[in-house]
């Protein structure tokens, strides 16, 4: 797990403990916290403009289905991610459509490489403050502790399971939700290199339209079977980040 989703999901974490009992103040708070992500989007997005990249700000999914936890949780009923609206991520298509160098180059501008010992901090802990003002970062080892713990959390290892058997129902084999998209990927890039061997120009082949299709389908499928998913792990890092963090 990526120390940002740490950083995105602590302010939530505090606001849920502190305001619970109280809805129109946690409905304000949570509602300041997505202008203030949205705020966050906006200045990612100039920075990696400036770097060349194309990025469309996007409230994040993760912030999406804590709010409507934190919700349920202040009114006392209970919480089904399955019934959370989630809207695509436009950025997701973009980096589709990358190869696997831009892919590299394009998460290095985004992520930057202090986690690694580098001196770039990243558009979006360049950004960070800017946005969220002052946080204390959570120490390295707590964040690689828990990064460890919730890919070996069995609630994670089922909905991962849950997921593939959802997608599997409706004709597609993928591990993982992060898997979808390396899959089509390495289709399109397969099929285009064997169209253009042949003479071909992949953008008009039907062979390509078809994949195309089974994308788009494929794609349908897994934003239904990944909601399930999307809220056991939410679920599973905040209680987490109430472990480390809450108070």
């Amino acid at each position: 797990m990526k120390i940002a989703r740490l950083l995105l999901a602590l302010p939530l974490v505090f606001a849920m403990s502190s305001c619970a009992t109280n809805r129109p103040e946690l409905e304000r708070e949570l509602d300041d916290m997505a202008a203030t992500a949205m705020r966050h989007e906006r200045l990612i997005a100039d920075c990696m403009e400036s770097r060349g990249w194309v990025y469309v700000p996007s409230l994040p999914a993760g912030l999406i289905l804590e709010r409507e936890h934190a919700l349920a949780e202040a009114q006392g009923r209970r919480y089904d991610p399955s019934s959370v609206r989630l809207p695509a991520n436009p950025n997701d298509e973009i980096v589709a459509k990358l190869s696997d160098a831009e892919k590299a180059a394009r998460a290095a501008d985004y992520w930057g490489d202090r986690e690694i010992g580098g001196s770039d901090p990243g558009c979006y802990r360049s950004t960070y403050e800017n946005a969220w003002g002052s946080f204390p970062l959570p120490d390295p080892d707590v964040v690689a502790d828990m990064d460890a713990a919730l890919a070996a959390d069995q609630r994670i290892l089922a909905a991962r399971r849950a997921y593939s058997a959802c997608m599997a129902g409706r004709g597609y084999e993928i591990a993982g939700p992060e898997d979808i998209f390396g899959k089509y990927i390495m289709k399109e890039e397969q099929l285009s290199e064997r169209i253009r061997k042949d003479g071909g120009d992949p953008e008009r082949s039907p062979e390509m339209q078809a994949l195309q299709a089974e994308k788009s389908a494929a794609f349908s499928a897994h934003d239904e079977c990944v909601k399930d998913y999307r809220g056991v792990e939410s679920q599973v890092r905040q209680d987490y980040l109430k472990e480390h963090f809450g108070r």
